[in-house]
Parts: C-alpha cells; structure tokens; sequence
C-alpha cells in the first residue's frame, strides 16, 4: 500500500511538471495559452506567466525550487495563474513561500490570479498573504491583473 502511494505521488508529480510551463509574454505561443488569455494585449518584455496545473505538493515543489534558475534577469513581474491549482499542501507552501521570496530578492514582482479556495486559505492561514505576498498583488481574472500590470509599466 504504501509503494503504491508513492508511486502515485511520483506519477502525478511527473503528470504536474509536465503541465507547468514559464513563458514570456509577448512571445507566448498562443496555443498553449489558457483560453482567457487569447485576448490580452500585453506586450512587455520583462513580464513572465507561469501557469500552474494540478496540486502542489512535494513532488512538484523541488521542481519549482529548480525552475526560479530559469527566470531571467531581465524579469520585473511573474505572473502565477493559480486556477488550475486545487490543493496545496505544507511542502507545496513552503517551496512557493521560497520561490516568492527567492524572486522578490531578485527584485521581481510577484502577482497571483484566481488562486481557488484552499490554496488561498492556506496561504493566508500561514500569513504568506499578506506578510509575503500583498494583498495588492491577488487577482480574480488575468483581466483584472491586465489593467493593473498595464498601470505598473507606466512607471517602468
């Protein structure tokens, strides 16, 4: 029974890595772009979307520890599309807590949108919202995240 477990947890977190993906976004391609992102017009170079697919848990939390390499220096502004994000468990939030953190000190802004019920009360319940994810940094659609994005590159 327990082999079985973890053998589940290896598959789905291998199924979960496989769906992440990091992309500029002016240089998305847009047929792996999620379907509320078709529209937008956002055309900066320094700003990334890393969509999230399926829970968070520890599997996919050393992958995501690896994959903060990969943003590039040039980067102002990550956005994590949580929606497809179900469930986070501890070691999930901790590698995000980690990952957030990791690229605030690298001087990159870090926004959520449409994070689900559990994820977010998770994240609130360990006071990474607001302590280390403000709250002005939460979104309920990419459009919302859109018109303030649009706002912040007029300071840029």
């Amino acid at each position: 029974m327990v082999i079985a477990s973890v053998i589940f947890m290896r598959k789905a977190s291998d199924m979960v890595e496989q769906s992440t993906s990091l992309n500029k976004v002016d240089k998305y391609d847009r047929e792996i772009a999620w379907s509320d992102e078709a529209n937008l017009s956002l055309q900066q170079d320094y700003v990334y979307i890393k969509r999230f697919d399926g829970p968070m848990f520890f599997g996919v939390a050393a992958k995501m520890l690896e994959r903060v390499n990969k943003i590039p220096s040039d980067a102002k502004v990550i956005i994590f599309r949580m929606k497809k994000v179900p469930y986070i468990d501890q070691s999930g939030l901790y590698a995000l807590e980690e990952v957030i953190k990791e690229m605030q000190n690298m001087g990159i802004i870090v926004v959520f949108t449409m994070t689900q019920a559990q994820p977010q009360y998770l994240l609130r319940k360990n006071h990474l919202i607001p302590e280390v994810l403000p709250e002005k940094y939460l979104f309920d659609s990419i459009e919302n995240c859109a018109i303030w994005l649009k706002e912040y590159c007029k300071e840029c």
